[in-house]
Formats: C-alpha cells, structure tokens, sequence
C-alpha cells in the first residue's frame, strides 16, 4: 500500500484528517499509529523505498544532496540514531503525501 493510499485510507476510517496532517505534521500524535517508534519504524521499513525515492527527488529539485537536504529537516538536529531517522523519514514521508493528497483535491 502506498503513502497516500495509507493516508486517504485512514481518512475514511475517520482515524486523522489529511488537512490537519498537512498542516501540523505528525509529530503531535495525529496519525495514531504512528506515534511510538515501533511503530513509525515498522512503517518507515514497509515504504523505504518510496521514502528514499521522494527525498532523492525533493533533494534533487532543491539542488542539494539528500544528506544536505535532510539536514534542514525540522527535528533533524536531534537526530542520534536510526530508530530517530526512521521515525523523523516516515513522519515526513506522511506530511508531503498528505500535502500532495491536497494539492490533488484542489485540482479536481
């Protein structure tokens, strides 16, 4: 399942609103399941690699490195681990789907 299909899926589910995800982030427990590291973990690992194929491409867009790109990431600095880095991935990977998610209803 993808990003976005987890997303509007949890939507419908009445779980979390998308807009809300979009404009506050996941760092304050919106999406309920991924709150604990394990869980964001687990989460991170099922998507890496969308994960990684999204910030090859924001970096990209951006002109910097991936490593320089994330390095400017909100929570970034308190990063000392890979269960940190996995958990600050898939909450960013959640926020832009769900700001993508977005985009497309405004489209429609």
């Amino acid at each position: 399942m993808s990003i976005q299909k987890f997303l509007i899926e949890g939507e419908k589910a009445d779980l979390f609103s998308i807009k809300e995800v979009a404009e506050h982030g996941c760092s304050g427990g919106l999406i309920p399941s991924l709150i604990y590291y394990v869980d964001t973990v687990k989460f991170y690992e099922e998507h890496e690699k969308e994960i990684w194929d999204q910030l090859y491409q924001e970096a990209h867009d951006h002109g910097v490195s991936v490593m320089k790109f994330l390095s400017h990431f909100n929570g970034a600095r308190d990063v000392g681990s890979m269960t940190q880095l996995k958990n600050m991935l898939a909450w960013w990977a959640c926020e832009q789907a769900a700001h993508r998610i977005l985009a497309e209803r405004e489209e429609e």
